[in-house]
């Protein structure tokens, strides 16, 4: 099991990128932009947006937001606030 905190302090994007685990992405009071094997998508507040193991998938802000990353060995769960 593992934790961390990071802040995006401008509008940001992950890079396309596939992993053997899951994730789980809860967006609170924010709005979240994403691509999951080609199919885009945005998760409004209140929110969340599972992205299966093994796709192709990146998320990105229109802000500054913070995420806190609860994770194991099979997958990991997010929860995106503004900063």
């Amino acid at each position: 099991m593992f934790s961390l905190h990071f802040e995006w302090t401008d509008p940001l994007r992950t890079s396309l990128h596939r992993h053997q685990g899951w994730e789980l992405v809860l967006v609170r009071d924010c709005r979240l932009l994403s691509v999951c094997d080609g199919r885009q998508g945005s998760t409004k507040p209140g929110g969340f947006l599972e992205l299966p193991a093994g796709s192709a998938h990146a998320i990105w802000s229109e802000g500054p937001y913070s995420f806190d990353v609860k994770g194991n060995g099979l997958g990991l769960w997010m929860s995106c606030v503004p900063r």
